[in-house]
């Protein structure tokens, strides 16, 4: 439960970083537009890397953990 309750703050975060640069957007030109659409796509991209690379590492270490039974 405590993964589903990190993922859903990562996209509560991602939703107001989005609503956030929508706002900015509506007062910018067309290019300063792109680059702040540029940087939220590097933001998210940079998120789902650190989410994946955690992932990643939980299940390696998880494959050695000594069996229970």
């Amino acid at each position: 439960m405590l993964l589903h309750d990190f993922l859903r703050l990562k996209l509560y975060v991602v939703f107001l970083l989005a609503k956030v640069t929508e706002k900015i957007a509506d007062c910018l030109s067309f290019e300063k537009i792109i680059v702040c659409y540029l940087s939220f796509l590097l933001y998210i991209m940079i998120l789902w890397f650190s989410f994946c690379s955690e992932l990643y590492l939980r299940l390696k270490i998880s494959s050695f953990a000594p069996n229970s039974s």
